[in-house]
């Protein structure tokens, strides 16, 4: 293992100075999401002149790709197959202000090591895949998720940049609601029982208007790090009629799933509230790109430090620990094992900040980005030469999935689709719900208070 380790190493420090000027024509390229057709091309180029495997327009996104090595080699096979993944969009109209380009050379960096252990090695030790996914911004991952890219892996490392360095950073679970308020009433069975002569007394915009504020109030009662985002997104009515249909949107932010869960069963009694004040029916219709919270094993991290001090990639004092911003990759968490470290670019700047997209091109943010990739290729190493190491944390990622599953049951009360919305899974792509104005007192434990 050590040998393999070694042999990583010195295939990385061979190709730094290459890794360097991808990493910078990337920075000049700063194409937003799901245009990046300089930069992915760039990618699979540098890749296909080292013998990787292209495959294009992945999953018929455009600029999406994959790069695969061991399926010919004598030290390859299709298990274990870790997957390196590889994000390289900029923020429209601001560049790499996240550092996208650092992602993809900690990626590359990555797969270098891996296919030169795997060439050197006497024995079949597994596969590396690179997965070239577009629009971060957009959750293009999320998308290659459902389509099932991600089921023959076994692993998946990533390493993003930051102004510290963190081995299993906080990042935000994300969950979208869209409510539209109807003058229309339902009753349990879905049917219209609103009679029309008092259609035109109803306002749903008051509806969307009062959820708000109902949801402002119910602020004071969330978490330190709890977040909420509302607004009113469509409105049908004119200047002489009231409204038939007002639409508005509800992102509800927490550390954990858990959290994220119980901040749910807080939020839609705001939305039933004011529909039932108003008078007006009310359907919820659940986002189809919910992002999870990062789940880190405890024993992947612990090998990943050890190897972070072995490269002397080191963990910055002083620095207390905060909570990201959503990121799609913590889905994949969910799946497999994931390592997802923050390290440190070597200036001490906020990530989204011009001074952050500065930094982001420097040498010294090359150098951690270097060490990065040696940590997070050794990492990889252990768990193709350990296979009860990577048992471990598969054990460790069931057990905590499944403890999330029973604490992220859905609060809302009617979960039955109406006839007329009783679609195939390839047409609809998120639930609907439709709550009812009376509601039942044995419904999921809700009373009708």
């Amino acid at each position: 293992m050590d040998q393999h380790k070694y042999v990583a190493c010195e295939a990385i420090d061979a190709s730094a100075q290459q890794l360097y000027l991808l990493s910078r024509r990337i920075w000049c390229y700063a194409e937003p999401g799901a245009q990046e057709y300089k930069s992915s091309e760039t990618l699979i180029r540098f890749l296909k002149k080292r013998n990787f495997a292209i495959t294009k327009h992945l999953e018929g996104l455009p600029t999406a790709f994959l790069a695969e090595f061991g399926d010919r080699e004598f030290g390859g096979c299709k298990r274990p197959n870790i997957a390196v993944v590889c994000q390289y969009d900029a923020v429209r109209g601001e560049g790499h202000v996240t550092g996208n380009n650092l992602v993809c050379e900690v990626a590359v960096g990555v797969a270098l090591g891996l296919q030169a252990a795997i060439m050197a090695a006497s024995e079949k030790i597994g596969k590396v895949t690179l997965i070239g996914c577009s629009n971060s911004v957009g959750g293009d991952i999320v998308k290659l998720i459902n389509r099932r890219v991600f089921k023959p892996f076994d692993l998946a490392v990533g390493g993003v940049p930051g102004p510290r360095t963190e081995w299993s950073p906080v990042y935000l679970g994300s969950k979208t609601y869209r409510v539209s308020y109807t003058d229309t009433e339902f009753d349990l069975c879905g049917n219209d029982v609103m009679p029309p002569a008092q259609k035109h007394l109803i306002d749903t915009l008051g509806a969307a208007v009062l959820a708000q504020g109902n949801l402002q109030v119910m602020q004071e009662q969330l978490g330190r790090d709890w977040r909420m985002l509302g607004a009113v997104q469509q409105c049908d009515g004119g200047f002489y009629r009231p409204p038939s249909l007002t639409q508005s949107v509800v992102r509800c932010l927490a550390p954990s799933d858990e959290e994220l869960a119980m901040m749910e069963k807080k939020v839609v009694p705001c939305l039933m509230a004011a529909g039932q004040a108003s008078g007006c029916g009310m359907e919820v219709t659940l986002g189809d790109k919910m992002i999870h919270s990062l789940h880190s094993s405890p024993s992947m991290v612990y090998l990943l430090q050890l190897n972070a001090y072995r490269c002397g990639l080191l963990a910055t004092p002083r620095k207390p620990k905060e909570i990201l911003p959503p990121a799609d990759m913590a889905n994949v968490s969910h799946l497999m094992p994931t390592l997802r470290p923050m390290f440190y670019i070597g200036k001490d700047v906020e990530v989204g900040t011009p001074e952050f997209k500065a930094a982001a091109g420097t040498e010294s943010a090359h150098l951690n980005a270097i060490a990065c990739a040696k940590a997070l290729a050794y990492t990889a190493l252990d768990m193709m030469h350990c296979p009860r190491t990577l048992d471990a944390a598969r054990q460790e990622l069931h057990g905590e999935v499944s403890r999330q599953y029973l604490n992220n049951l859905s609060p809302l009360p009617v979960q039955q689709l109406d006839k007329q919305h009783q679609k195939s899974d390839q047409q609809r792509q998120y639930p609907i719900y439709r709550v009812p104005k009376q509601v039942p007192a044995d419904c999921l434990g809700w009373s009708k208070r």
